[in-house]
């Protein structure tokens, strides 16, 4: 065989063996980084929840407040990492708990809770002042539906630590009831800006967990600012925050549930907000029954007993979580019918389900359509 016919021989089998390489053999740094750049990508879209992510976006979640928090930002914009950004966010909670947890015996609310000293001082912090008047506000609004008092009722309904009463008797709710109301709760603010609470009812308590929450959530919101945030959303038990735009650029997307008695996840409809909070009360996953009758977390101020009436779910969007945290306590309790009434007169954007004959029923105020983004219109920007 001549040199020249060797050397074609030579570089076939050179060129066979590169393809048999290449088809049996692959380079296992690229498949490494090409499975990770997928893996970053899926994570990215579970956390954003779009399906055209085009910034890479970090997702944080974990158990806080009896509940689960989930917090979706871009690490591009922040001055920490996104493992010092959650670090700092469990110091947050853990210090938020020791103040509004009815749950720790130690928190200042339970101690509040234990003072039993009529017209004496308690000391609390500007974070509880601040919630407390916030919660003033939102009871003179909805008329006392959303009254932040009841606690004692809330204990004795089996719906906080210690044990029900399963044989409450409409005497012994009428016996709390005389320890209910705002107007038993001052909030007291020093010249040196110290801040004081002080009840006229000795047996007087209360329970901050309709409002607190969506402060918490706000205070999250704003940390991830103070590091940079511009584009995030924050959401603690079904609460949130929306700040900017998703990492497709577009309206954060949010779903309204469909209530389920078996509390399964069921999606009524899907929102866009911007630059907004939500907040949603209902009595479809916090219940229980005593005799065979259904009874709920949400106690109506006035009766003393759970609601009864046929709205099964209301939502609020406002521009803090913790105004929509409490408006939407307040005028889920109060009902569809009345809610809607005091949605127009104050201008809140809120969204009713009912459950009527059989079928489900949503109405929303005037409001709400220019709070939101419907799916329709969320489609129309793709």
């Amino acid at each position: 065989m001549s040199t020249k016919k060797r050397l074609i021989w030579v570089i076939i089998f050179f060129i066979i063996a590169l393809i048999l390489k290449q088809t049996f053999f692959p380079n296992k740094n690229e498949d490494t980084a090409a499975a990770a750049l997928n893996n970053q990508k899926a994570a990215a879209t579970t956390a954003a929840n779009t399906d055209d992510i085009k910034t890479p976006a970090v997702q944080i979640s974990g158990n806080v407040f009896g509940t689960s928090y989930h917090i979706t930002f871009l690490p591009s914009e922040m001055d920490q990492k996104p493992e010092q950004i959650q670090a700092g966010l469990i110091e947050f909670f853990k210090q938020f708990n020791s103040e509004f947890s009815t749950y720790d015996p130690k928190s200042v609310i339970s101690q509040f809770n234990d003072f039993d000293k009529a017209n004496v001082e308690f000391p609390v912090s500007r974070n509880f002042a601040t919630v407390i008047a916030k919660a003033r506000e939102i009871w003179e609004m909805t008329e006392g539906y959303e009254d932040v008092t009841v606690y004692s009722l809330v204990k004795a309904w089996g719906f906080g630590p210690g044990k029900a009463n399963d044989s409450l008797t409409d005497e012994q709710v009428k016996e709390l009831l005389t320890h209910v109301g705002m107007d038993k709760l001052a909030l007291i603010e020093h010249q040196d800006g110290t801040f004081a609470l002080v009840k006229s009812d000795g047996k007087l308590q209360i329970d901050l967990s309709s409002i607190a929450k969506g402060y918490a959530v706000d205070l999250a919101a704003q940390y991830l600012a103070e590091h940079g945030g511009k584009n995030y959303l924050v959401e603690i038990g079904g609460e949130i925050v929306a700040k900017g735009v998703n990492p497709s650029n577009r309206p954060w997307q949010v779903a309204i549930d469909q209530p389920r008695e078996d509390g399964a996840n069921s999606v009524n409809t899907i929102i866009g907000i911007e630059n907004k909070a939500l907040a949603t009360s209902g009595h479809y996953r916090n219940f229980r029954y005593v005799n065979g009758k259904r009874i709920t977390h949400e106690i109506d101020p006035f009766t003393g007993h759970s609601v009864t009436h046929d709205t099964v779910s209301l939502t609020v969007i406002a521009n803090d979580c913790m105004t929509a945290d409490g408006l939407s306590t307040g005028l889920y309790v109060m009902g569809a019918d009345k809610a809607l009434e005091i949605a127009e007169k104050y201008n809140l954007a809120i969204f009713t389900i009912q459950f009527k004959d059989g079928k489900f029923v949503m109405r929303q105020s005037s409001a709400f359509s220019k709070a939101v983004l419907t799916e329709a219109e969320l489609n129309a920007k793709k």
